[in-house]
């Protein structure tokens, strides 16, 4: 990958922007260990994701980021609750249930779906599914979310309701963000700006190695490629 920088501090929020093709989920699949780069640094966290081993990329997946899918339900359960849906990430977490229960339905009661605790992903519309699957990547604390178009198929008024929920709940948690995105009501709520140009651009032979084998059980735990 070459003629990318990129400096985010903790707590801070960003867009990567750019129309199809420009490389935002490839970004996206780097910093979460997905894919590899072959050349430069990627760090994160202290971390340094290209010389960590396959078991300590997976410990990064479940306690460093949070990964929200830009269609919902690659990252939901069906059979399974909203407020199941997000404690399925809290079961690598100690301490007691109850503690865990509560801080799902605080996440769940942030992001608008506090009446929605008891309804499966099918029960929900769009935009209600991508309030539940960022409730799901922010449920293991993580310090950085990495959201791939969150706001893709939503309108003008269902994007900025959401993005009224979303920012305050990243700034009083400290979590820094990097948001694909080509909604403006995004740029304009972030601190920094990345446009991406099809610079990023991964060796063939990783995707071709990434369709091959199933996909890491804690980045996409409920489908198989």
């Amino acid at each position: 990958m070459v003629g990318v920088a990129l400096d985010l501090a903790e707590g801070q929020l960003m867009a990567a922007v750019g129309g199809a093709g420009s490389g935002k989920t490839t970004l996206l699949n780097v910093l979460a260990g997905v894919v590899r780069a072959q050349e430069g640094q990627v760090q994160v966290a202290d971390r340094d994701l290209r010389r960590m081993t396959d078991d300590e990329l997976a410990a990064y997946r479940r306690h460093v980021i949070g990964y929200a899918w830009q269609k919902p339900e690659a990252g939901l359960l069906g059979a399974l609750t909203a407020l199941q849906n997000v404690m399925v990430p809290m079961l690598v977490q100690s301490g007691r249930k109850g503690a865990r229960v509560r801080r799902a339905v605080a996440l769940l009661e942030a992001l608008g779906l506090g009446a929605r605790l008891d309804r499966r992903p099918a029960q929900l519309v769009h935009g209600e599914a991508q309030r539940l699957a960022l409730a799901v990547a922010l449920a293991n604390e993580p310090r950085l979310l990495l959201a791939d178009e969150p706001t893709a198929d939503m309108d003008g008024t269902a994007s900025r309701e959401l993005l009224a929920d979303l920012i305050p709940l990243l700034r009083s948690t400290g979590t820094a963000a990097i948001i694909t995105t080509r909604d403006q009501q995004v740029v304009e709520s972030v601190d920094e700006v990345g446009p991406l140009g099809g610079r990023l651009q991964p060796d063939p032979r990783l995707w071709a190695e990434a369709e091959e084998r199933p996909a890491p059980a804690d980045i996409m735990p409920f489908r198989e490629w």
